[in-house]
């Protein structure tokens, strides 16, 4: 239910993104970032803390035994809230022609992703399975967000621009990826 807010948001968003680039209208798409960011996070955020407060109830409907998985359901729940928060950093990269260096994240988060699963679901189950996810799409989100400041100079987040400065400054200290 969650998900399907970004992923409508991106079937109708990252066309545009690879237009407006290659048309060098840089206004137009910094403006349809910040209202797509809003659009995506908004509605995240007040899905997510609805599927918190009656998530209860949500997960009795499945069986008794369910209702123990609250506490995963709110890690993945957070790691839902956090991706809305950085917006369609991944579609802008890809859009816009820097593919490779998303595909570089995308892999070594493959790498980030397994190397947690294996490390904190024997001793944590389930819980350590959902931190995992949360963990490696921070890493992931975070790291897509420092390459689209750097390569494109713009903010797809709900973000305020004045929070991402040292963000920036950190990825061009770092070259990007």
């Amino acid at each position: 239910l969650v998900s399907m807010i970004f992923s409508s948001a991106m079937a109708l968003g990252a066309p545009r993104f690879a237009a407006l680039h290659a048309t060098g209208k840089r206004e137009e798409l910094r403006k349809l970032l910040r209202m797509l960011a809003h659009f995506i996070f908004w509605p995240t955020l007040a899905a997510s803390m609805l599927l918190i407060a009656t998530g209860q109830f949500v997960l009795g409907l499945f069986g008794e035994e369910f209702i123990a998985g609250l506490p995963v359901l709110a890690i993945l729940i957070s790691s839902f809230i956090y991706v809305g928060a950085t917006g369609p950093v991944a579609a802008l990269l890809n859009m816009t022609g820097h593919q490779n260096a998303c595909a570089r994240v995308f892999a070594i988060s493959i790498i980030i992703s397994v190397f947690l699963l294996v490390t904190l679901i024997p001793n944590f189950g389930a819980f350590g399975a959902a931190l995992a996810v949360l963990i490696t799409d921070m890493i992931s989100r975070t790291w897509l967000l420092g390459i689209v400041l750097k390569k494109l100079d713009l903010n797809p987040s709900v973000l305020p621009d004045r929070w991402l400065i040292r963000a920036k400054l950190l990825s061009e200290s770092t070259n990007g990826v």
